[in-house]
């Protein structure tokens, strides 16, 4: 259910700073993993995965306009929200751990990227 309300939220609002953020970052990673030699079909679904699920805890589109220590500090958010920020990782990583569909380690890649 969290990962088909996740998955729904962001093709309604594909123009949406979440939206474009994960976009973003799949074709990047995409363009970038392409030069590797460690490079195969699966590295490149696992960063797929990667792009659009990193931030799969940050409920609010707004949380994930927040790319530094910096923002954060002079961020007006709520004590909830500024955890959420700050442990999006974890609970990301935890969240999906629970997908079938998920390729094996992306839990850990969330972790050992975002931190």
């Amino acid at each position: 259910v969290v990962l088909k309300n996740y998955l729904n939220t962001l093709k309604k609002n594909s123009s949406s700073h979440a939206y474009f953020h994960c976009y973003l970052i799949a074709i990047l990673s995409e363009k970038l993993s392409k030069s590797f030699e460690w490079y195969s079909p699966q590295a490149r679904t696992k960063f797929i995965f990667l792009a659009f699920f990193h931030d799969i805890s940050l409920t609010n589109s707004n949380l994930t306009k927040i790319g530094s220590e910096e923002e954060l500090v002079i961020s007006n958010l709520s004590d909830k929200d500024r955890e959420l920020v700050l442990n999006h990782a974890l609970k990301s990583s935890e969240l999906v751990e629970n997908f079938k569909e998920i390729p094996f380690g992306l839990s850990q890649l969330i972790c050992f990227l975002i931190y």
